[in-house]
């Protein structure tokens, strides 16, 4: 990660950006069958049911609304 700014707005709102850059074949695997493997899929080649599955939702909307800095911990994943 390479800095590029930080500071503050003229509201005092403070911000930083930073350049991020990696591999085409690093950060996402879901077009990797057409990378390693001369007879693979490209990404609009694989069907949507193969990229959906089970998934669960934990809102922690209420914990963050009273603390922006809030982490979500095993209570929220057991509660």
């Amino acid at each position: 990660m390479i800095p590029e700014k930080a500071g503050f707005t003229e509201k005092r709102y403070s911000y930083s950006s930073n350049r991020f850059r990696a591999d085409e074949h690093g950060g996402n695997p879901l077009d990797a069958p057409v990378h390693f493997n001369v007879d693979g899929k490209s990404v609009d080649q694989l069907p949507l049911l193969q990229l959906m599955g089970e998934a669960v939702v934990i809102d922690v909307t209420e914990s963050c609304n009273k603390d922006p800095d809030y982490q979500i911990g095993v209570a929220d994943l057991t509660s």
